[in-house]
């Protein structure tokens, strides 16, 4: 059994894959639904975009004074997280783009910085126990699982669109 969102008549109905194959008409107008909601799913996103922004405002200051760069990248993650939750907000599907691009960025950094280190700031090399950074790593995974989970069916309708139109 199939949930099968129709784009031109904006309806969902539910198929037997196993008797049923959509003709190649269908598949053009169709993609699988998402197993919940977009707007509940948009929402958790914006709240884990507000908790990467609050998580590295409470560590700005020492990041500012100890490893400037850091400190402003920091001022810019916490900015570009805002925006993206407000456009997760409004339903704008880049902002799951930008926040899962993001999250996953910031992920990155925070593993790069506990392995090898980043320039000017060897200093949490090993230290993986801080718990803010535990914090973020859950909050950012989160994030990343959200967007995978909300891109993932847009990218499979594209692929299937242009596997029928070629």
């Amino acid at each position: 059994m199939s949930m099968i969102y129709d784009l031109e008549t904006n309806t969902i109905s539910t198929t037997d894959t196993r008797t049923a194959t959509p003709s190649a008409r269908q598949l053009e107008r169709m993609v699988y639904a998402p197993r919940f909601s977009h707007h509940i799913t948009d929402f958790a996103g914006a709240l884990g975009m507000l908790g990467i922004a609050f998580i590295h405002l409470l560590d700005v200051k020492s990041k500012l004074s100890e490893t400037p760069y850091l400190g402003i990248g920091y001022i810019l993650l916490i900015g570009a997280s805002l925006a993206a939750a407000v456009m997760l907000v409004r339903g704008d599907r880049r902002g799951w783009v930008v926040g899962a691009g993001l999250a996953a960025a910031t992920f990155l950094g925070y593993c790069l910085s506990r392995t090898t280190g980043l320039p000017k700031s060897t200093d949490d090399i090993g230290n993986w126990t801080e718990t803010l950074g535990i914090y973020s790593l859950i909050v950012e995974a989160f994030v990343v699982t959200l967007g995978v989970n909300r891109l993932l069916p847009a990218l499979r309708s594209t692929v299937r669109r242009s596997a029928v139109t070629a």
